[in-house]
């Protein structure tokens, strides 16, 4: 009977990952940290803000894996989500992620600027599943509107707060920092599962650039990335000393792995990269969002 619980337990975890709720709880953080960059007080707003985005996002990763269920199931990756080997019902998920997205967007419209909130939340749907999702298996240039897609939340977050979208220098640099964190994410995935891509005969990097080569490109994103975070405290007013150093460590933790990776030890990179990237991210929104509501 214990397996039979544990078969269960598995299948009921792989439902509730159709709704992608670790990347939808990320997302909602980026526009939360959006709100405070604007607005730094933890008010009823704020968590309208947060629960809305991750209401919209939810909806919008469900509706992603409806869309790529065929796909999935081609992938070794991604064979045994819930949609791709059938274990859920397409128009169920489908019905579920429609709700979802009306119910998040309509929840932005009690914002301080609800008319511009409403209008990033559809902009980032319509991009991710309008646009990014069906060219993603097209052609490469599809990581350009996936790149976009990372940059809406943390302006919807500031227009949410009352903030004015006329590219104020602090809301700039936060959007930057998000969107350039894409482009390494992705390749590091890809990299990873590159016989994945390769036999499937998707368009990727790998299509014109050598894994050498992708390296090389991804390091230089990297370098990038680590930059714009150094950086922070300069657009970014009013950080306390402790923040500013945190963000130099975590900043320069990630340029000494990756050029110990690409330098020293003149290897593929390693899922552990992949972490230290997505713990980089971490660190800084961990950073931003605990200042704020500290130093508030």
């Amino acid at each position: 009977m214990s397996w039979q619980k544990q078969d269960s337990q598995a299948v009921r975890i792989q439902k509730f990952q159709v709704f992608k709720p670790g990347i939808s709880l990320a997302i909602s953080l980026s526009a939360m940290l959006g709100y405070l960059v604007y607005h730094p007080r933890a008010d009823t707003l704020f968590y309208l803000t947060g629960i809305s985005t991750f209401l919209l996002c939810t909806g919008g990763g469900a509706l992603n894996n409806c869309q790529d269920r065929n796909r999935d199931a081609a992938f070794q990756r991604t064979r045994n989500r819930a949609l791709a080997c059938g274990t859920l019902d397409l128009y169920s998920v489908l019905l579920q992620s429609i709700f979802l997205i009306l119910l998040g967007f309509s929840s932005l419209g009690f914002t301080r600027e609800p008319l511009v909130s409403m209008g990033l939340g559809l902009a980032g749907v319509l991009l991710y599943n309008g646009v990014y999702t069906p060219l993603k298996s097209k052609t490469i240039l599809a990581i350009i509107p996936g790149a976009l897609c990372g940059m809406v939340p943390p302006a919807m977050g500031w227009a949410a707060a009352g903030g004015n979208i006329s590219m104020d220098t602090s809301l700039l640099l936060v959007m930057v920092i998000f969107g350039i964190w894409q482009l390494p994410h992705f390749w590091l995935i890809l990299l990873t599962h590159e016989n994945d891509y390769q036999n499937n005969a998707v368009p990727s990097m790998l299509t014109f650039f050598s894994v050498k080569q992708l390296e090389q490109i991804l390091f230089v994103w990297v370098m990038l990335f680590s930059s714009m975070i150094l950086m922070t405290p300069l657009f970014i007013p009013r950080l306390s000393p402790l923040s500013c150093i945190v963000l130099g460590i975590n900043a320069m933790g990630m340029v000494m792995w990756f050029s110990g990776q690409f330098f020293l030890k003149n290897e593929k990179y390693t899922p552990i990269s992949f972490i230290v990237l997505n713990m980089g991210m971490g660190v800084f929104m961990t950073v931003i969002i605990m200042d704020r509501l500290l130093g508030g």
